[in-house]
């Protein structure tokens, strides 16, 4: 899944249905690609991380391709982890 832009509180519920979308769908993986995003603000960065706990949850693996702003907010809020690459172990695939 590709996003564009900005994620902030007008486009993040948009978002939320995407990504609910993609993890009802029978695919074992999202992969959310935020190569294009040049901010993401507060409400943004909860919907990735609810995406990523409600993946790891059914035990579908969910990464993050960040772009260097959202890669700087993930290193800063110490939440890269959560989002790159995990699975229903809790532990980063690769």
């Amino acid at each position: 899944m590709r996003c564009f832009g900005e994620i902030d509180q007008s486009s993040a519920a948009e978002l939320t249905r995407a990504l609910g979308d993609a993890m009802g769908s029978d695919a074992a993986a999202v992969e959310l690609d935020l190569t294009e995003v040049g901010f993401i603000d507060s409400t943004g960065l909860h919907t990735v991380i609810m995406a990523a706990t409600s993946a790891e949850a059914v035990g579908m693996r969910f990464s993050v391709m960040p772009s260097p702003p959202v890669e700087r907010l993930l290193e800063l809020t110490g939440l890269r982890d959560i989002v790159q690459g995990r699975t229903s172990g809790g532990q980063p695939s690769g």
